[in-house]
């Protein structure tokens, strides 16, 4: 077996804003800012760099995103949204230490619970409107809370949570963290602080190979563990009141996403990578990160069987000694097996561990 492991990392650029309200057309008396600086956020492409064509990373794509500062009192300041085609959000802040927020492809449970959608003026401590060379200045949220402390307490990974990424395929992204905001050196009115995005999941892909003839054989796969936890602090902890559960997902109609080979040579020799649908796994899992006492299993249902055969899958054993740290956040855990029937005609699924030539990382 191979497990194939990536870090996912999103950069986002730079991030901050002014004081917004709640949405109102009534606008009081107009202020002037003094002193804010244009503070640009670009995110950047998950997994920048790597090749444009390949789907294993399209979970990774930012398709919305929104940003929240709070000043070094835990005050709220501003946000807006990211424009998910630029990948970009400008703000007005003061200078200073700021708390930042950053959720992105957040499903709509999470999502409404930091902040809703809300075109409304930016106004300053008094209640008045901030303008910019005569312009009022706006804002496209509107945050459920003032102070951070109260956002903090009232944020969670839930089940649910981990359901919609898993349905969706689209990750859930955050960064939360201080962050000084300076102007930059060639301009005095702006500034530029770059934002790393992080995922609270891991993800499993399962791939198998097999000859043609064993395909039509396969008739689902699944992959599950054990002693996992389905909900996560804001801050990435675990709830003290929470007990481990199973974490599984089963497809359907798996064979024409098989990997064939055409001689039995060849299900004992090493993979060929261009012949694997590496963006198409027979099946693919989302967890939130787990600790070694975690247990990963891969199924397969065969035809005319009504149960799964479960495979365990001794992740400690791919990993050099000591490394292995359980499921980590971040990560994408590829796991490559050969199925063929032994000589009475019993199927044996043989894990594929990475040869040493081959530009892999096992972890």
């Amino acid at each position: 077996m191979l497990q194939k492991l990536h870090d996912i990392l999103i950069v986002a650029g730079g991030v901050m804003a002014t004081m917004l309200t709640a949405c109102s057309s009534e606008e009081p008396l107009a202020e002037e800012p003094k002193g804010d600086l244009f503070v640009t956020i670009e995110a950047r492409s998950p997994r920048a760099g790597e090749d444009a064509t390949s789907d294993v990373h399209s979970d990774l794509t930012l398709q919305e995103g929104i940003v929240l500062i709070y000043d070094e009192n835990g005050v709220y300041e501003g946000g807006d949204r990211i424009d998910a085609d630029k990948r970009v959000a400008s703000l007005r802040i003061p200078e200073g230490n700021k708390r930042i927020v950053v959720l992105a492809n957040a499903p709509k449970i999470l999502r409404d619970r930091v902040a809703i959608d809300c075109h409304t003026p930016i106004t300053d401590e008094y209640g008045n409107v901030k303008t910019y060379k005569g312009d009022t200045v706006w804002s496209n949220i509107k945050p459920m809370y003032r102070y951070y402390a109260e956002l903090k307490s009232s944020l969670s990974f839930s089940d649910k949570v981990l359901q919609s990424v898993q349905s969706s395929h689209r990750m859930v992204l955050i960064h939360d963290n201080i962050v000084n905001v300076a102007a930059d050196e060639e301009d005095s009115k702006t500034s530029y602080v770059e934002i790393p995005l992080a995922p609270p999941m891991a993800r499993v892909d399962l791939h198998a190979r097999c000859l043609p003839s064993e395909t039509s054989r396969i008739a689902g796969a699944a992959i599950r563990v054990s002693k996992a936890y389905t909900k996560l602090n804001w801050d990435l902890s675990y709830p003290n009141d929470e007990t481990t559960n199973t974490v599984e997902v089963k497809f359907a109609d798996v064979s024409d996403k098989m990997t064939p080979v055409v001689t039995e040579n060849e299900l004992f020799s090493d993979w060929i990578l261009e012949n694997v649908k590496e963006d198409s796994p027979i099946a693919s899992l989302y967890t939130y990160y787990t600790d070694t006492n975690a247990v990963l299993e891969i199924g397969l249902l065969f035809k005319g069987s009504v149960e799964y055969d479960w495979y365990p899958i001794e992740m400690s054993e791919l990993l050099k000694p000591g490394e292995y740290k359980g499921l980590e956040a971040g990560h994408l855990y590829q796991i490559f097996i050969t199925i063929y029937p032994d000589k009475v005609g019993h199927i044996i699924v043989d894990p594929w561990v990475v040869p040493s030539n081959l530009e892999f990382t096992i972890g």
